[in-house]
């Protein structure tokens, strides 16, 4: 419920002002939006956190977890929109069944290089169970432009017929923290925390 809510604000505010608003009244209008209620209690300024999901190396022989490598881009959710087949026709009439997709794809973006995260003293049995449950929680506030939208088009071939529309959107966040933790007990193994620039 949250991150819809989140982008919508984002999306709102990136549109800036209209062709016809003056500039004072529109900033006002902007920093009330920025203001206001996202969800609940919550307002566009406040910290948020969000949990991604990761895949990190493990060495039996060391007994050792490796987490690194980190994106500054993370994925956050794939919605199919549409899905559909039609008739496609090219100039000289030759008929081809399309394939028709319409997708929304959501990512969180930082603005750090992550730290490197390893554990010691990890059995292997304990890994086994470890590795798929590991996560990142990344905290930070929203950084302007917000959201960085990257629309995506790919036409249908008689080679390749298949017709796909979408959208990628990225939330903007200005990393504070980032811990290290075990999603099925919610136990935290390791976090750091960013040295945040000057403004």
């Amino acid at each position: 419920m949250l991150l819809p809510s989140l982008f919508s604000f984002a999306l709102e505010i990136i549109k800036g002002c209209g062709k016809f608003e003056k500039i004072e009244p529109c900033q006002i209008r902007l920093n009330n939006i920025y203001k206001r209620t996202i969800s609940l209690k919550l307002t566009a300024s406040d910290r948020l956190a969000f949990s991604i999901p990761i895949e990190c190396d493990y060495s039996p022989n060391l007994e050792r977890v490796k987490c690194s490598n980190f994106m500054q881009t993370y994925d956050w959710s794939h919605r199919l929109i549409e899905s559909k087949t039609y008739v496609g026709q090219n100039a000289f009439g030759v008929k081809k069944l399309i394939k028709y997709k319409k997708f929304e794809n959501i990512t969180i973006e930082g603005d750090k290089i992550k730290p490197e995260f390893v554990l010691e003293h990890i059995p292997p049995p304990n890994a086994q169970i470890l590795l798929p449950n590991l996560r990142l929680l990344i905290v930070g506030t929203l950084l302007q432009p917000f959201v960085k939208t990257n629309p995506v088009s790919y036409k249908p071939t008689l080679d390749d017929p298949e017709h796909i529309d979408g959208n990628n959107y990225s939330l903007v966040i200005e990393e504070e923290e980032v811990w290290l933790y075990d999603f099925a007990s919610g136990k935290v193994l390791a976090k750091e925390k960013f040295v945040q620039d000057e403004k």
